[in-house]
C-alpha cells in the first residue's frame, strides 16, 4: 500500500490528484521512490516488527516508516539522523 493514495486503492498518483507541479522535488522522489521500492520496503518493515503485521499498524504510522526507512536506504545525502529525527517529529505531529 502505498504511502499517498493509499486510503483511495493505493496509487501515487490518486494521492497527489494531479498536483505534481505543486510539488517540490523531494516530494515527488519521496512519493514516487516508496512506491517504487514498497515491497522491499515492507518487508524491513515486517522483519523488524515480527509480534506487530504491518496491516494493523495506523495509517500514519506505516506512512511515517516507509518515508524513514526508504530515506535511509535510498538517500545517501540525508544523514541517518536526520531522518530519524524528521520521522521522530512527523509521528509526534500526526
Amino acid at each position: 500500500m502505498p504511502l499517498l493514495g493509499e486510503e483511495r486503492g493505493g496509487d501515487a498518483d490518486l494521492g497527489l490528484d494531479g498536483r505534481t507541479q505543486d510539488c517540490d522535488s523531494f516530494t515527488l522522489d519521496a512519493v514516487y521512490g516508496v512506491n517504487d521500492n514498497l515491497e522491499r520496503i515492507e518487508a524491513e518493515i515486517s522483519a523488524l516488527a515480527t509480534d506487530w503485521p504491518i496491516d494493523r499498524l495506523a495509517a500514519i504510522d506505516r506512512g511515517v516508516l516507509r518515508l524513514a526507512i526508504w530515506e535511509l536506504f535510498d538517500r545517501e545525502d540525508i544523514p541517518a539522523a536526520v531522518t530519524l529525527n524528521e520521522a521522530v517529529e512527523l509521528a509526534k505531529t500526526y
